[in-house]
């Protein structure tokens, strides 16, 4: 039977001299949710941005990294790179839920696909703009083949067609750092910007509205739901911490790790079993919250930079 699992991608960025003795690991982690810590597990890689493991085989895994893609069919004991020069750099990637031989690669240039787990690659960029099509994340409806949403330099791009044709959903200023699907409203789904706030859709991304919150806000790097807290979304602020509503997002409060200044908040991820929030900054490490954010604690890692948390499953 399969289990859900939290993991993170971890690059260990202070006082990193090479070949010295690393107080821990760069590379990919799992959540031990019995023994409340983290375990490293794959590659040494300070390049890897994110993760996903297939939902048919958990011995399969793949990641983006400065490489590209990176895949693995042993649980991470040996890896093969699967792309070529013009497919490197990957800022993040995913699997379509209903076809996970399919893949996007998100790109500093653009967006990369693979039919067929990363063997063959082609770019699918029509619809983007030929500046500002850097693109930060890709998300794929779990329901829907073939629809998934880029958060691009220029925008929220939308695709129907597993990227042949891609059109602008929500222009920003700035990047689109993320884009998320509602763990339990399929229809609904949130996007995170650099300077134009959080954006929310109710109608499966066809139309979006800008996101009050109840106070000033910076740049907002990461969005997160789940399906242990029913109507909890998190909004990582890099200034102010997390943004947290219960109610799916009709009102919110603010929550933050007692730290100096700015908290530097980067990433957020949540415990899919006992709900705990893990809340990745940028200098100090992990702080974790077992209150939804109402309390918390130093978790570790201090002088890392998390590029993502993501859930798997084990077998």
């Amino acid at each position: 039977m399969s289990t859900p699992e939290l993991h993170m991608c971890v690059n260990r960025t202070q006082h990193y001299v090479v070949g010295a003795q690393a107080a821990f690991l760069s590379g990919t982690y799992r959540y031990d949710a019995a023994a409340t810590r983290w375990r490293h597990w794959g590659a040494d890689d300070t390049t890897i941005t994110g993760l996903v493991i297939d939902p048919r085989d958990p011995a399969v895994v793949v990641t983006s990294a400065q490489n590209g893609m990176w895949r693995s069919q042993d649980r991470g004991a040996s890896w093969r790179i699967m792309n070529s020069w013009r497919f490197t750099d990957a800022r993040g990637l995913a699997l379509d839920p209903s076809r996970p031989d399919e893949v996007y690669l998100a790109l500093p240039d653009g967006i990369g696909h693979s039919p067929d787990g990363g063997r063959t690659w082609t770019r699918r960029e029509d619809g983007l703009p030929v500046r500002g099509r850097y693109t930060q994340a890709v998300a794929v409806d779990r329901d829907r083949p073939g629809f998934a949403f880029a958060a691009c330099e220029s925008g929220l791009y939308a695709t129907r067609d597993a990227g042949r044709r891609w059109w602008l959903r929500v222009p920003t200023r700035a990047t689109t750092t993320a884009v998320v699907q509602d763990a339990l409203v399929r229809e609904r789904w949130f996007a995170t910007t650099e300077q134009d706030g959080l954006w929310r859709s109710d109608d499966a991304g066809e139309r979006w509205r800008q996101v009050s919150l109840p106070g000033p806000t910076s740049t907002l790097y990461d969005v997160t739901t789940a399906e242990v807290h029913r109507g909890l979304v998190a909004v990582v602020d890099h200034d102010h911490g997390l943004w947290l509503s219960e109610d799916g997002g009709e009102r919110w409060r603010q929550s933050r790790p007692d730290l100096p200044g700015p908290v530097r908040a980067h990433r957020v991820g949540v415990e899919p079993r006992s709900g705990a929030l893990f809340l990745a900054t940028y200098g100090s490490g992990l702080h974790t919250s077992t209150d939804l954010g109402l309390s918390w604690e130093h978790g570790g890692m201090a002088g890392s930079e998390v590029r993502a948390f993501v859930i798997g499953v084990s077998a």
